[in-house]
């Protein structure tokens, strides 16, 4: 059974406008700097996410990294099929790209 005499109530100060600045600032840099890290291959999408996600709690958003990574890949999905002129599946072709005359 809870006893009310060991209950903790927490109370911070109000976010101050330059304290959502500065944590905006930082979100817009790590979403840019992990989608340079997984297009090289240096991280995962999932590490990205959580990265994302503990800079986005500074500003009271939480995140499930999992739930949203299967949202965005579902997303990614129905563009790719909506797409009326999809690019060349560069990755399943070998070779030269250039063929002289």
């Amino acid at each position: 059974m809870f006893d009310p005499i060991y209950s903790v109530e927490c109370s911070w100060p109000e976010m101050s406008p330059k304290d959502t600045t500065k944590y905006a600032a930082a979100l817009q840099q790590v979403v840019v700097a992990c989608g340079m890290a997984m297009d090289k291959n240096l991280l995962s999408p999932e590490t990205c996410l959580l990265i994302i996600n503990s800079v986005a709690a500074r500003l009271g958003v939480e995140i499930d990294p999992e739930a949203e990574l299967e949202k965005a890949q579902v997303e990614a999905s129905k563009k790719a099929e909506a797409d009326a002129f999809p690019g060349p599946d560069l990755a399943s072709q070998s070779g030269n790209f250039y063929e002289p005359d």
